[in-house]
């Protein structure tokens, strides 16, 4: 099975500038989810953003980039953690043992 190297998906975003929100007096910014779409050869790993039911981001996947950026994404943590080790096993060529020899 190949596995495509582009993951299409939705990314939280900030609507308001996290530096403003003091100075506005807001305490959040619940931001929106746009469109996305990236390499997973640029993600060097990932991990499920929040459990916390009450939040917008709850079983959501964070992923972290190459270069260092954070960034998270609709994708649920249980669905976008076997394509991500599949892609880079597949990549690798890893094969592993049978359980039993």
């Amino acid at each position: 099975m190949s596995i495509s190297p582009v993951h299409t998906c939705k990314i939280h975003c900030h609507t308001i500038d996290p530096s403003k929100l003091e100075l506005m007096g807001m305490q959040d910014d619940p931001g929106k989810w746009m469109p996305f779409a990236f390499l997973l050869d640029n993600i060097v790993s990932c991990k499920l953003a929040s459990d916390d039911e009450e939040l917008l981001v709850c079983n959501c996947t964070t992923v972290f980039t190459t270069d260092g950026d954070t960034y998270i994404i609709d994708t649920l943590f249980e669905d976008f953690e076997p394509k991500f080790r599949n892609y880079f096993e597949e990549m690798a060529g890893y094969n592993p043992l049978p359980a039993e020899l």
